[in-house]
């Protein structure tokens, strides 16, 4: 997956920052995945920032170009265009923020809607699921706990009867490519072993990278804050968990899950203003 986005260059002040037309992530080698975390899932599980992948926070557009290489001199390329919406979000998951155990059976889990259920970006639906990594965060499985639930904020879920002490929540939206992901790993406490085999966790070990209380760099030029319910344009966030005002939380932005599937599309997902994850 490659941004095709030219626009403003950036220089050693700006780098790191949405400038409304540049471009926002980096490009890797090629990969036997078919999908692509923005940023790279190992750096939203390391509660990590990282200059080289940075979600929007502007109404814009974004442009990627996913290649698929056979390995005998064939290429084939599609092009996908996402629209960004900085009156929505941040989307976030708002419970299980700090680490806890839990057991086997109903869980209330709560997010922050942040207007994504309204125009432009319309997710009326979300789905949620179990992450189950090793403990080494390398690999993980993902068990689907309810789907097409509505996005209003609040639902109920059953955990199954799984043993895992390095779990995490993911919410989705179902019609779109925006998700979070909880911030602290999680103890279930079943008598099955967590599967963990079923995806690669990727790493950007040549990021630029923030700790969770490092200042985010900060959006050129735009103004007003974010206090998560979708108003302002600017990049000014609260975090979850500790710190000071204009501190960026490292897993609370959203996330982007682009798959080789999609052809031409044009979704509307809301800004980042958090710190998240996104996959293509």
């Amino acid at each position: 997956w490659d941004q095709m986005d030219a626009g403003t260059q950036t220089d050693a002040s700006s780098f790191g920052q949405d400038l409304g037309d540049n471009s926002l992530f980096r490009s890797y080698l090629p990969r036997s995945e078919n999908k692509r975390d923005f940023p790279a899932l190992g750096t939203t599980l390391l509660n990590r920032y990282d200059q080289s992948e940075v979600l929007a926070c502007k109404d814009r557009s974004i442009h990627f170009r996913v290649s698929v290489l056979d390995g005998l001199s064939g290429i084939g390329q599609d092009d996908v265009q996402l629209a960004v919406d900085a009156g929505s979000g941040p989307f976030r998951i708002t419970s299980h923020e700090s680490a806890q155990s839990l057991s086997p059976g109903a869980q209330t889990i709560n997010w922050d809607v942040a207007n994504t259920d309204q125009a432009p970006v319309n997710c009326s639906q979300v789905d949620i699921s179990l992450l189950t990594f090793d403990v080494a965060k390398t690999s993980y499985s993902e068990t689907p706990l309810l789907s097409q639930t509505a996005n209003d904020g609040n639902a109920s879920v059953t955990l199954p009867d799984v043993l895992s002490n390095t779990a995490r929540f993911k919410i989705q939206c179902s019609n779109n490519i925006f998700y979070d992901i909880s911030d602290a790993d999680l103890s279930v406490t079943g008598s099955v072993a967590a599967t963990t085999n079923q995806h690669k966790v990727f790493y950007n070990e040549e990021g630029k990278f923030y700790t969770l209380t490092s200042s985010a760099p900060a959006c050129e030029g735009s103004s007003g804050s974010s206090s998560g319910s979708g108003g302002g344009g600017g990049i000014v966030s609260t975090p979850k968990s500790g710190g000071g005002g204009g501190q960026i939380g490292l897993l609370e932005l959203i996330g982007l899950l682009l798959l080789l599937l999609v052809h031409s599309l044009l979704p509307v997902y809301p800004t980042k203003l958090r710190a998240g994850s996104a996959r293509r």
